[in-house]
């Protein structure tokens, strides 16, 4: 249980929390703000995931979080430098957390390589490198391969398990 509220109620907090920040650079209505943060809170995705742990809270957490911390850098919110690591090392740990995360953390990428190449090249894109060496690690240690999970079909089924779709048909798929 402890782990189901950290990987989902927590995330679903700390999403909500840059959320409403992202909000808050992007709109400029208060009432605007508060109907769209009242949106995201039914965006829980822990609830499709009740009895099991998932990895699609913290993903979503760090997706928006990564898109903050890109607006707020490009808008001229952010001006220290050490916020273009954290942007680099929130938007390597997405895909690593999830692997189609890769897709939104590569269009942040380019959406800050358009407005200075040189800081996203040099400070942002180091600090994603050691997130996918640990993923290729980590996949090649627990599978033998560098091939990812999602696309391994030998690893989507279980010693004795029975799908809902092979028991409607009567037959093993």
């Amino acid at each position: 249980r402890l782990i189901s509220l950290c990987t989902g109620g927590l995330c679903h907090v700390i999403f909500l929390i840059y959320f409403y920040r992202l909000c808050g650079l992007l709109l400029k209505r208060q009432q605007a703000i508060w109907i769209t943060m009242g949106a995201a809170s039914f965006a829980y995705l822990g609830v499709a995931y009740a009895t099991a742990i998932n990895n699609h809270s913290t993903a979503a957490a760090l997706a928006v979080c990564g898109l903050y911390y890109a607006c707020a850098l490009r808008h001229g919110q952010l001006q220290k430098w050490w916020h273009w690591p954290l942007t680099g090392f929130v938007l390597g740990l997405l895909p690593a957390i999830d692997l189609p995360g890769v897709a939104i953390s590569g269009l942040i990428v380019l959406y800050l390589l358009a407005h200075d190449w040189k800081k996203t090249l040099f400070w942002l894109v180091p600090m994603m490198l050691p997130w996918g060496l640990l993923h290729l690690w980590l996949t090649y240690k627990i599978s033998g391969s560098l091939q990812p999970f999602y696309t391994n079909v030998e690893l989507h089924r279980f010693a004795g398990e029975v799908s809902a779709l092979s028991e409607h048909l009567g037959r093993d798929l």
